[in-house]
């Protein structure tokens, strides 16, 4: 945007927003050139009223987030011949009688200007390990490394075994590892994506959206399974691994597989912990588990066995 107004100056430049059920550009801003990051939506089009609402259908407070509504004359009837689907998204207005209005599942606030911030996706905000998580804030870090075309970010699994997966296209041969620490400069570790999956392209939908439904498809079809380059061996490394693959919920596990970049997370770490005790009659420090490969950690757990072996 900074480039475009600094090469033509006397051209403006609008931001439009708005979705097809609200005849598309219902919202607008008019760029200054001295905006910072965060570009606003701007401001609704005549006939058109926005309310930014909680989850219990009231207004939030200026600069709290909340779903973006959208209701007046740019408001379509609904969805042909799907009468569920309109009754779900086109409800009552809270406060105008016999009005509809459009919930757009759009997150968004009010800035004490009288513009609108646009905050990402409804159902791309996650709650993972005790952390409220904005899908789009990790797309948007991993866009900025000049090496990635361009990411997608889902996640997989429910409640504690949820985890987070960034699927990129990458120009060059940029390694998994420099954008996971290119990550790690920017976002703690609760963000980082247990894998990084590097695709050809992202699908679209029929619809012109990314197709996240078929991302997770080929997750589960070449990744999740993966057969490994340097499988466990030893006995020691082969009943690691199996602790792993049972708590992790993935076939196939690498020598060379660091717990956390593979889907694991804190909270795993006591289960993992209690069954390696069990079987093996040690506990691991937890710090091994952020640095150490399962191979460094069987060897260490060998070691033990022998010394205690032999006493």
């Amino acid at each position: 945007m900074k480039r475009f107004m600094e090469k033509f100056p006397a051209i403006r430049l609008t931001n439009l927003y708005g979705p097809t059920e609200a005849s598309i550009g219902c919202v607008y801003y008019n760029f200054l050139g001295s905006e910072d990051e965060r570009v606003p939506i701007g401001k609704p089009v005549s006939n058109t009223q926005i309310i930014i609402l909680d989850n219990q259908s009231k207004l939030v407070p200026l600069g709290s987030t909340g779903e973006i509504c959208i209701s007046g004359t740019c408001l379509s009837r609904g969805y042909l011949a799907n009468e569920e689907l309109t009754a779900r998204s086109f409800v009552d207005h809270p406060y105008i009688p016999n009005a509809k209005m459009y919930k757009t599942g759009d997150l968004g606030r009010w800035k004490t200007d009288g513009n609108i911030e646009f905050l990402g996706r409804k159902d791309d905000q996650i709650k993972i390990r005790g952390h409220r998580v904005e899908l789009s804030e990790i797309n948007s870090v991993l866009e900025k490394l000049e090496s990635i075309k361009e990411s997608v970010v889902v996640t997989r699994g429910t409640g504690s075994g949820v985890m987070i997966l960034a699927f990129v296209v990458t120009a060059g041969l940029t390694s998994t590892n420099k954008i996971r620490n290119h990550l790690r400069e920017s976002l703690p570790d609760y963000m980082i994506p247990s894998h990084i999956i590097k695709v050809n392209n992202i699908s679209t939908t029929a619809g012109g959206k990314r197709d996240k439904r078929a991302l997770l498809q080929y997750y589960e079809n070449n990744v999740k399974n993966m057969v490994s380059s340097r499988p466990p061996s030893t006995p020691v490394e082969i009943e690691l691994a199996k602790a792993w693959r049972n708590i992790l919920n993935i076939e196939k596990i690498d020598l060379d597989s660091k717990f956390f970049e593979i889907g694991g997370h804190s909270l795993m770490l006591i289960e993992l912990n209690k069954t390696i005790r069990i079987n093996m009659g040690m506990e691991i420090p937890l710090s091994y588990y952020y640095s150490y490969s399962l191979e460094d950690i069987a060897r260490i757990l060998g070691e033990y066995i022998r010394k205690t072996a032999g006493n």
